[in-house]
């Protein structure tokens, strides 16, 4: 059994934030569990600049904003564990956790904040026909299959939802060499915000249906094409109105929701980013409600890193 002041589940902006808050707030041993290589989490993968302009008044690229975060964590010798995943928290502060290192180990908390950012929600591929066919993803791990593996998932692309992440990976597949044959959107307005719709999609000229959705995936051992249909003020398909899109690829954006499978598993309640049934287990970032930008998710962070270093010396 390993033992610390404070234990941080995830390696994103968030625990790393929350981490170097309690640390300046006096507690002396922190350490962060990050699941992936490196720390800095899901902007690791989100090369586009635009990161950074109010928390270091510059413009950075996601993957020098994480790295801002990492070195302010070594610099204070916060200690952290690369490629481990956390298994499970039970109500005694104890988390299980394995690396290839440790392999299966306990770890307990004098504090524990759970900083394990958000999922893709894949709901829409719950009412989608067809067989089981290769070229489907979600939006994220096309992301990271381009951003960070250097791969073109596909030749011609279908995005499904028009939120942010969606209208940016229609950009990013079309810059990097594949065909966008359109971002479908059941709703009446794109879900993105206005530049992004102009920035990632009008200025590449890529269709935008919106009221449609996808009804059907055609093809056998791959993707070959879709059907799609207009829907009315309800979400309801209209009759007739279907279309045939030729595709190899589809990626599904539609919403992020907080990971707190952990939590749940634990039956730990959360409110407000607190433990309602187990006092010192915080909930901080995207973990606890989706943010629209790094510095709500930092200011956060760091209010819970604040609350369980107040906890850890009394």
């Amino acid at each position: 059994m390993l033992f610390y002041d404070l234990v941080v589940i995830g390696g994103g902006v968030s625990g790393i934030s929350s981490a170097i808050a309690a640390k300046k707030s006096g507690v002396e041993k922190v350490v962060i569990l990050e699941k992936d290589s490196e720390l800095g989490g899901m902007i690791n993968q989100c090369i586009h600049s635009g990161f950074g302009r109010s928390l270091f008044n510059e413009d950075l690229t996601g993957p020098e904003l994480a790295q801002r975060f990492a070195d302010k964590a070594i610099a204070l010798e916060i200690e952290y564990k690369l490629n481990t995943m956390a298994l499970e928290i039970r109500k005694d502060m104890v988390i299980t956790a394995v690396n290839s290192e440790d392999g299966i180990f306990e770890i307990k908390g004098k504090s524990i904040i759970f900083a394990a950012g958000c999922m893709e929600n894949t709901k829409e591929a719950v009412d989608i026909l067809g067989s089981k066919t290769a070229g489907i993803y979600t939006a994220g791990t096309a992301q990271r299959i381009v951003n960070t593996e250097g791969f073109l998932p596909g030749k011609q692309a279908v995005i499904i939802g028009s939120g942010n992440l969606g209208l940016m990976m229609a950009r990013t597949m079309f810059v990097e060499g594949a065909k966008v044959m359109a971002v479908i959107e059941p709703g009446a307005e794109p879900k993105g915000k206005e530049d992004y719709v102009r920035e990632c999609v009008e200025d590449f000229d890529i269709p935008m249906l919106l009221m449609h959705k996808l009804t059907k995936v055609h093809g056998d051992e791959r993707v070959e094409s879709i059907t799609i249909a207009e829907v009315d003020s309800e979400g309801k398909r209209i009759e007739g109105t279907e279309k045939t899109i030729e595709c190899d690829t589809i990626l599904l954006a539609v919403d992020l929701i907080p990971d707190t499978t952990l939590l749940k598993e634990a039956g730990i309640a959360m409110a407000g980013g607190i433990s309602t049934d187990v006092e010192g287990i915080f909930v901080c970032g995207n973990a606890n409600h989706i943010h629209e930008g790094m510095d709500s998710i930092a200011e956060e962070a760091r209010n819970a890193g604040i609350a369980a270093a107040r906890l850890t010396g009394e």
